[in-house]
Parts: structure tokens; C-alpha cells; sequence
């Protein structure tokens, strides 16, 4: 559990938190702050990944981290635009959702 993606999931849970309680107070009424929260809650799988996957991962060389660009390369920058476009599908469908009641 520990391993390289330890970050990315350790994460997830608090981004479910997050979309959960944007949810429950009411954001869903309006797309721009349903949106807003989900970017955040995406947000926060990001950071703690990268974080985690950066600097304190032990890789199976042994060293610890991949070092910022090297986890930027491969861990971040390739999913940040398909991340963005699920983001805002969720939001739409959860908010039309919230509208139908």
C-alpha cells in the first residue's frame, strides 16, 4: 500500500470527502461552484500524489522519490487535461441531476 501510488490513493479518499460534502451543502444547485469544488477535490489527489510520489516514495531501486520533473512528466502533466474533462462531465451530470431532484 505504500508504494509509488500511495499518495494518489491515500487521496482519494479525502477527495471523495470533499465532492461528497460539496454535494450535501447545496453546491450542486450551481455548475460553476459544483465544478469548483470537484477541481478541488481533483486537486488534492494531485498534490498528495505528487508529494508523496516526488520525494517519498521508495522506488524499486531503492531511492527515495522521483525527484518534482520527473513525477511532473510522467505522473501528472499526462492526466491533467483528461482529469479536467471528466471534472467538468461529473459536475454537469451530478448538477443536471440535483436539478431533476
Amino acid at each position: 500500500f505504500v508504494g509509488p501510488t500511495a499518495g494518489f490513493l491515500v487521496a482519494f479518499v479525502a477527495s471523495a470527502a470533499i465532492a461528497g460534502l460539496a454535494v450535501e451543502r447545496g453546491l450542486a444547485r450551481s455548475l460553476p461552484l459544483l465544478f469548483g469544488a470537484f477541481l478541488l477535490a481533483q486537486a488534492v489527489v494531485f498534490v498528495a500524489g505528487f508529494l508523496w510520489l516526488a520525494y517519498f516514495a521508495v522506488l524499486g531501486s531503492g531511492a527515495a522519490g522521483l525527484g518534482v520533473a520527473r513525477t511532473w512528466a510522467v505522473a501528472i502533466q499526462p492526466f491533467l487535461l483528461g482529469d479536467l474533462l471528466k471534472t467538468a462531465i461529473a459536475a454537469g451530470i451530478v448538477a443536471a441531476a440535483a436539478r431533476r431532484g
